[in-house]
């Protein structure tokens, strides 16, 4: 009796996580209070039934090196307790609790179809407001707001920030959305497996008509908003991350011999880019001049007083979240001309100032098992979706904090949950009946 009141509610806590993973997926191209409230939801409806699961099934790889990476940013904080106290920016590790419901309900939630097409819908959605945005110069949804944020590149006359504050953050947000969406689109994945492969050796290589527009094709071109949104947000760290996950995505076709007429794929993207690089001028100004403005040289002074502050606690670092309030005084010794001192503009710069060579470290091993995990599961369009929008995030983290942005580190930890759900489903079903990946034929392993 007990038994069965345990696994009924099990099952209710796992169908809470699904509801709440499907929410966060439609939240992510919009909304940052959807995201947390959600996240807190499942958060607490999840922790029962994983407690469950790891008691029953252990641990994978990626559960271990989040404890570790959760376990040494709180004990960076134990030594600096009487130092300044940044409270926005120590509470950002909060945004970990995102793992918890894409851990458990990750793998079913993310092939029902309500979590692909709404988050599509969505993303169509928040691109084509974007694009309004843009083009009439106005906020309609937070009136009282300011309507855009200053364009960096003068021709240009607004930087798009969507129903985001920064344009950074809408476009590495986009960008994000655009390689797990495009990727899940593109594995056509209609629940008639057998039909689709026997389509897919009738098709013609190289023809771009048949590659782009077969009919479960058709859908990538309600991303055409979105991407161009992501376009107009003038972030350059967003489009160098895209640009990252296509390359990545592209080679894992071709590392198992996939199709190269997919290639037309990315090349119909790229004369998007050319377009409007040519009906907009300043777009291409602000890719060209990489290095040249006040920005880029503000980055360097940053890194310079990073590594003022790493020599004085190489070690356990200042405590999370803490450049804030201890660069204060060396920005105006040595850098007294940056304007913008809210963090190092490089996650992993502010891992090892924050919490020393140890949390860096603990970053690094997250890092790794993420992208191990994605290479591994690589046959799964899912694993390979949520490995692609890592890519996205790990480049465009390199100028900017996206642990500290809410609205890019709930997105990053509940890719890294979903990562985990799939691994451990993998294994669960390896161990079970040898079953293999799905996608991963036995045809196919032969290779």
């Amino acid at each position: 009796m007990m038994a069965a009141m345990t696994t009924d509610r099990t099952k209710q806590n796992h169908r809470l996580a699904r509801i709440a993973v499907i929410g966060m997926a439609w939240s992510f191209p919009w909304s940052l209070l959807g995201m947390q409230i959600l996240a807190i939801l499942g958060a607490l409806a999840s922790l029962p039934g994983l407690f469950s699961t790891w008691k029953r099934n252990g641990l994978v790889f990626l559960d271990g090196a989040v404890i570790l990476y959760l376990f040494t940013a709180t004990l960076s904080m134990i030594p600096a307790m009487g130092l300044g106290f940044d409270a926005l920016r120590q509470s950002a590790i909060w945004t970990l609790i995102a793992y918890l419901p894409f851990r458990l309900a990750g793998e079913s939630a993310g092939r029902e179809p309500a979590f692909r097409w709404g988050w599509l819908g969505v993303a169509c959605l928040t691109g084509l407001y974007g694009f309004l945005q843009y083009f009439w110069g106005q906020d309609w949804v937070r009136p009282g707001a300011s309507a855009m944020y200053p364009a960096p590149a003068d021709p240009l006359r607004f930087a798009v920030i969507g129903l985001f504050n920064r344009h950074h953050t809408f476009g590495i947000s986009c960008g994000m959305s655009l390689a797990v969406l495009t990727t899940l689109l593109l594995s056509g994945k209609t629940g008639n497996e057998s039909r689709r492969e026997k389509e897919k050796t009738k098709r013609k290589r190289g023809k771009i008509f048949n590659t782009v527009f077969q009919r479960n094709h058709v859908p990538l071109f309600l991303l055409l908003p979105s991407f161009v949104a992501f376009v107009l947000t003038q972030s350059r760290a967003a489009w160098l991350g895209l640009l990252a996950a296509g390359l990545a995505g592209f080679g894992t076709r071709l590392w198992k011999r996939r199709s190269w007429a997919l290639a037309n794929v990315p090349l119909c993207a790229l004369a998007v880019v050319v377009m409007l690089f040519v009906l907009e001028p300043g777009v291409g100004l602000r890719l060209s001049d990489l290095l040249g403005t006040d920005g880029e040289r503000d980055r360097v002074m940053i890194g310079e007083v990073s590594r003022m502050l790493q020599d004085g606690r190489p070690i356990g670092g200042w405590g999370y979240g803490r450049f804030y309030s201890q660069a204060a005084v060396l920005f105006e010794q040595a850098a007294p001309q940056v304007k913008i001192r809210s963090g190092t503009h490089n996650d992993f710069t502010a891992m090892v100032t924050d919490g020393g060579l140890l949390l860096g470290a603990a970053w690094t091993i997250v890092l790794l098992t993420f992208f191990r995990t994605a290479f591994h599961l690589r046959r799964d369009p899912a694993g390979r979706a949520a490995g692609l929008g890592g890519v996205v995030f790990l480049v465009a983290g390199l100028t900017h904090n996206l642990l500290s942005d809410g609205e890019i580190s709930l997105f990053f930890w509940a890719l890294t949950g979903w990562l985990a759900s799939l691994d451990a489903g993998y294994r669960e079903r390896r161990m079970g009946d040898g079953s293999r990946i799905p996608g991963h034929s036995q045809a196919s392993s032969s290779k």
